[in-house]
């Protein structure tokens, strides 16, 4: 010890650190921020004010200081490390984190495989690290982990911005409100998907949805930018498509390196069957209505790609109507990599001649209440010599109060006007 701090003193004089109070840290952390200093020319500041907020974290509501009376204080911190760019404030931040990180990462996949056994008590998802949230979701982290969390962003006004996010993305605001079936402003963000997948908003088209790409190693790749309808929740493509890239919004020059949306879950959940559709909003929403798989988005028809991320899965293609032919391709390239694929083929049975011509996808009939209309459609899909029948006989469909077939009907005019087929 007497030796460590004998040679931490030395090591400190010769970083000229200009002030900074590094002597008053453990020995220990004072040799890794030194380390750190000596090899990859991290500034000691942010480093040891890194691991502080680390070391907090960590902590969290298990300590307390009894100050007088009834003035009792937590660890809680709030450090922002500031500095012109490419200084050195993220690697030193990413360094300190890394174990809890780790433990974060070893949680979400005991919660996984306890959703996935489907046990009797729903799981509770132990997160410690906040990086993408908003104010209604942070309340239900806190309320899952009484220990504290710790809200840790690249970019301070990020989580400034944070303050009633959900306002300026109208995807978002749909599918709470659908998913939720209270107003917004009443929204606890009742399920975990938003937080899962890492979706943001953003001010761009005045009021858009940022779909973050985050690989199997957990990188970012990119982040797409989409507006959408307020009111029909379909992305608005007229008089001009309303997509970007945030490095592009950003003004930054990079290479554009794609990954699917939500590959970075499937490090976290090893046992899930992998179901890979078009869109990003429609890997939201059949991930809230079956969670029981893992549901990634290439984010368009022609980006169904073989990725490392899908070794020895068991993968699931749903294309858009119209697109069965492309994946079917594309489904060959995937075979080498992956244990098994198959190209599902249930939307294509079910659908009207009208949905097919719409390109509709799953996420289209999963928000779709059918019609007595398009049942019986879809009736004579699976059975052609229904709509000889129905033609002969002139049948019109009888619906129930919520607007469901309920039968088939007789003309008017014919001597049995009863129901003639009833579910």
């Amino acid at each position: 010890m007497i030796a460590e701090m004998v040679m931490n003193g030395l090591r400190r004089d010769a970083a000229q650190l200009d002030g900074f109070p590094l002597e008053v840290f453990p020995q220990k952390v004072q040799s890794i921020v030194l380390d750190w200093h000596a090899q990859d020319d991290y500034p000691p500041e942010f480093s040891a004010s890194a691991m502080l907020s680390a070391a907090s974290t960590a902590i969290g509501n298990s300590y307390h200081i009894h100050i007088r009376g009834g003035w009792v204080n937590n660890p809680s911190l709030f450090m922002v490390l500031v500095g012109p760019p490419s200084l050195g404030k993220t690697p030193p931040l990413q360094a300190a984190f890394a174990p809890i990180q780790r433990l974060d990462i070893e949680s979400i996949a005991r919660y996984c495989k306890a959703r996935e056994e489907g046990v009797e008590k729903k799981p509770v998802l132990a997160q410690v690290i906040l990086d993408d949230f908003t104010p209604e979701a942070m309340i239900k982290v806190h309320s899952d982990n009484p220990k504290g969390v710790v809200v840790k962003v690249d970019e301070f006004m990020g989580m400034i911005n944070t303050v009633n996010r959900y306002n300026s993305s109208n995807l978002i605001e749909l599918l709470l409100t659908a998913f939720s079936g209270a107003a917004l402003k009443k929204v606890r963000v009742s399920d975990d998907k938003l937080l899962l997948y890492k979706v943001g908003t953003s001010k761009a088209y005045g009021g858009s949805t940022v779909f973050w790409q985050v690989d199997h190693m957990g990188q970012v790749k990119a982040g797409k930018v989409i507006g959408y309808d307020p009111k029909t929740g379909h992305r608005v493509k007229d008089p001009k498509p309303q997509v970007a890239w945030v490095h592009s919004l950003m003004g930054i020059k990079m290479e554009l390196r794609e990954c699917l949306f939500g590959e970075h879950l499937l490090r976290q959940c090893s046992t899930k069957q992998v179901v890979i559709v078009e869109s990003e909003k429609s890997a939201l929403i059949c991930a809230w209505k079956m969670p029981q798989y893992i549901w990634l988005a290439t984010g368009g028809l022609y980006n169904l790609k073989p990725s490392e991320a899908l070794r020895g899965r068991d993968v699931i293609l749903i294309p858009d109507l119209g697109a069965e032919e492309s994946w079917r391709e594309k489904m060959e390239q995937l075979k080498p990599i992956c244990k098994s694929v198959t190209l599902s083929e249930s939307l294509t049975k079910m659908a009207t001649d009208d949905q097919k011509r719409a390109g509709l996808d799953i996420a289209d009939f999963l928000l779709t209440e059918p019609t007595a209309g398009m049942v019986i459609e879809q009736m004579k899909q699976l059975n052609p010599e229904l709509a000889d029948f129905i033609l002969a006989l002139q049948l019109t469909p009888i619906s129930t109060s919520e607007g469901l077939p309920n039968g088939l009907r007789v003309p008017e005019d014919s001597d049995n006007s009863t129901p003639l087929v009833n579910n």
